[in-house]
C-alpha cells in the first residue's frame, strides 16, 4: 500500500470480524482481552488464529516479527497465561 493512503486501509480492513475488542489505527491492528477472574484461561490464540485467516483470505500477511503481545497485571495474577503459540514458535511476550 503506498505511503499516505490510510484510508482506502480503513475502508479494506471494515470487515474484520474477530471475537475481541480490537483498535485499529492506520496500519496497526490491536487485539485487546480484558481478564477479569485470577485464572480464566486466555482466549488470545482463538482471537490471533482469526486475524491470521481474515488477512490470509484477504491476500494478507501478519508480519509475526513485529507482533507482540502485552500482558498487564501483577506477576501473581497473570504468570498462569500461557504464551501465544504459533507454528513455528510463539509471539514474544
Amino acid at each position: 500500500m503506498p505511503q499516505g493512503s490510510w484510508l482506502s486501509f480503513l475502508v479494506f480492513i471494515d470487515d474484520l470480524d474477530v471475537e475481541c475488542l480490537i483498535h485499529i489505527y492506520v496500519d496497526d491492528t490491536t487485539l485487546i482481552e480484558s481478564l477479569c477472574v485470577q485464572h480464566q484461561p486466555s482466549n488470545m490464540e482463538l482471537f490471533f488464529y482469526q486475524l491470521q485467516v481474515w488477512a490470509n483470505n484477504n491476500d494478507m500477511v501478519v508480519n509475526l516479527d513485529k507482533t507482540k503481545e502485552i500482558v498487564m497485571g501483577p506477576p501473581s495474577k497473570t504468570s498462569h497465561l500461557p504464551l501465544l503459540q504459533l507454528s513455528p514458535g510463539h509471539v514474544e511476550r
